[in-house]
């Protein structure tokens, strides 16, 4: 989809087609939650991409977390889900979760990556969406690389 649009916006970048381009962001409202539009420089900012500068995991998380600030973000570090900072402070009483102990990256609340499905049905029955995101590759300096994988609205079934 970012190739798509990035051939299209060079495309539109030629001409005096600031209004088509804009026609096209209004009728696929969707792409908002996926991209962000810098218009000064006339490109498309992927919201699902992790800045380099992102060198610990916390720091994925918190920009994560900034990316998409109405969900709740099941953010896997190994074999479990982390959380380092709850937004809404509801959510991990309904999953049953107890706050862990200190731990060096600061996590807050935590469970295995095999109870996903289960607590993401538990967040849509409330009607707050949730964000996966999955770890990935490493970087070249050992930590691994993260981005959103799945993206439940409530209204959408599970």
């Amino acid at each position: 989809m970012a190739a798509t649009l990035s051939s299209y916006l060079g495309h539109f970048k030629l001409a005096n087609t600031w209004n088509l381009w804009a026609s096209v962001w209004r009728q696929f409202e969707f792409l908002s939650q996926y991209f962000a539009f810098d218009a000064w420089h006339w490109k498309l900012i992927g919201k699902y991409q992790t800045p380099k500068a992102c060198r610990r995991v916390r720091d994925q998380y918190r920009y994560f977390r900034w990316r998409f600030p109405d969900d709740v973000l099941f953010f896997q570090v190994g074999r479990f889900m982390e959380c380092y900072d709850i937004g809404s402070p509801e959510w991990p009483l309904w999953l049953g979760l107890k706050r862990m102990g200190r731990n060096r990256r600061g996590a807050r609340y935590s469970f295995p990556v095999s109870h996903t499905a289960r607590h993401l049905r538990t967040v849509l029955k409330r009607g707050i969406g949730v964000t996966l995101i999955h770890e990935h590759e490493r970087y070249g300096h050992g930590i691994k690389s993260r981005a959103p994988v799945w993206r439940y609205s409530p209204a959408e079934p599970v």
